[in-house]
């Protein structure tokens, strides 16, 4: 659906008949999306990654013969095939980020008091891949500050020791950001904890 100035559709919008729910996303210059069965199975020789760049399952059925492929075609005229074996775009790195909800002092007690400010100071990583950017803003995404660039194993860390960044803000409010922007590279998240201490409402 174009909507506005766009010539080109670049609006989605998803509909969930079970639950009635809608959902908007934004596919800029996307004007067809497709799929085609996979005729053939990649071999070894067909992989480029090595083995610790590698972040598919050589077993994955995304791999297999016959298995649905998505392919997107752009208004310039080229198409694009969703490839599990390759962690960029076309060569380009993938700005690849999820961000948290804000978190309050509710998450620590919740018979505490809206707006009461927390002394963040901290934050335990469970992630695994190649690197990940933490970065933490205070005014519901506007901007954001970087905690650290971890760089990570191929296994998450144990339970005891897991990636620490430490931080000190004092704010009714956090968000997270757990980002990789770099070629060749990707990372996935198990869990996160927040470290901080409960201080005085804030004054209106």
């Amino acid at each position: 659906v174009p909507i506005g100035s766009p010539t080109a559709g670049d609006t989605v919008y998803k509909y969930n008949y079970r639950t009635g729910a809608v959902h908007k996303d934004i596919r800029s210059k996307i004007t067809c999306a497709f799929k085609y069965t996979q005729t053939t199975q990649p071999t070894w020789d067909d992989m480029t990654q090595t083995w610790e760049q590698a972040t598919a399952r050589w077993d994955d059925k995304t791999l297999e013969e016959m298995f649905p492929k998505v392919v997107l075609s752009t208004n310039d005229g080229y198409s694009y095939e969703n490839d599990a074996t390759t962690n960029n775009d076309s060569g380009s790195a993938i700005d690849a980020f999820w961000d948290s909800k804000d978190f309050t002092a509710l998450d620590f007690d919740p018979a505490g008091n809206v707006g009461q400010l927390v002394n963040w100071l901290g934050i335990d990583v469970f992630a695994k891949g190649n690197s990940c950017e933490v970065l933490y803003s205070i005014d519901s995404g506007q901007t954001w500050t970087l905690i650290q660039d971890f760089t990570l194993d191929n296994d998450y860390p144990p339970d005891s020791d897991p990636d620490i960044g430490y931080f000190d803000i004092l704010s009714s409010k956090i968000r997270l950001r757990f980002r990789n922007n770099k070629v060749d590279e990707t990372f996935y998240l198990k869990q996160f904890v927040l470290q901080g201490t409960l201080r005085e409402q804030r004054g209106f």
